[in-house]
């Protein structure tokens, strides 16, 4: 009893109160948040108070100014079970955000991407972008981006990856969404449908907890 009022007071300081689900991880968190800080900081915080209280699971936010990219990859996205993009506006231009996707790609980590309310990334626009990506980056970025693809100046892969990820995007009806002005009932539907997708991807059985009426 004691363990599980333990348990219920590390997990509370979320103010949403989501249906539980039993995610028994089978790396060390169940998600790795891959975001732009820029445009969603408050809302990567929020969906990570939100998932560890729902899952009762270590969930992955980078929520340092890491200079480290192997540290980043070693002790996070390669010790998560998914890896979730904010896809918000600009994501997909941030390079270490690209070479997250890379190497959830390269490491069989499924990738799960989410909507965010007023801020979505429009699929249209980053086709072109991705298409033209060697010119789009900047100098210092495309170096950082060769270095870790591993390839000379090719940097195909990633291109790939990237296009893969605006094909999840397309089938938006598909896509699960977040927003953070919505009300309680709408948040929890929100993560449900984040959840479920984590848990398909995953070959986990779809299945949530209620909390009994008070």
């Amino acid at each position: 009893e004691r363990k599980a009022e333990q348990l219920e007071e590390q997990f509370s300081m979320c103010t949403v109160d989501p249906p539980r689900f039993e995610w028994i991880a089978t790396r060390r968190f169940a998600t790795f948040l891959s975001h732009y800080k820029v445009e969603c900081a408050a809302d990567a915080r929020f969906l990570h108070d939100s998932l560890r209280k729902m899952l009762r699971c270590p969930i992955y936010l980078d929520s340092s100014t890491l200079s480290d990219l192997r540290h980043l990859f070693d002790n996070g996205l390669l010790q998560s079970d998914t890896l979730v993009l904010l896809a918000s506006k600009g994501v997909l231009t941030r390079p270490w955000c690209q070479l997250e996707l890379l190497y959830a790609k390269r490491n069989g980590i499924p990738i799960v991407p989410l909507f965010i309310q007023g801020s979505a990334l429009c699929v249209e626009e980053m086709r072109g972008y991705v298409q033209n990506l060697s010119s789009e980056l900047s100098e210092y970025n495309l170096k950082l981006v060769r270095e870790w693809v591993g390839k000379g100046e090719d940097i195909t892969e990633l291109q790939d990856v990237l296009n893969e990820v605006l094909d999840l995007l397309e089938k938006s009806a598909d896509c699960a969404r977040w927003n953070s002005s919505a009300g309680h009932l709408e948040m929890c539907a929100d993560l449900k449908k984040l959840v479920s997708q984590m848990a398909v991807c995953t070959g986990r059985a779809v299945i949530f907890t209620e909390k009994p009426a008070p």
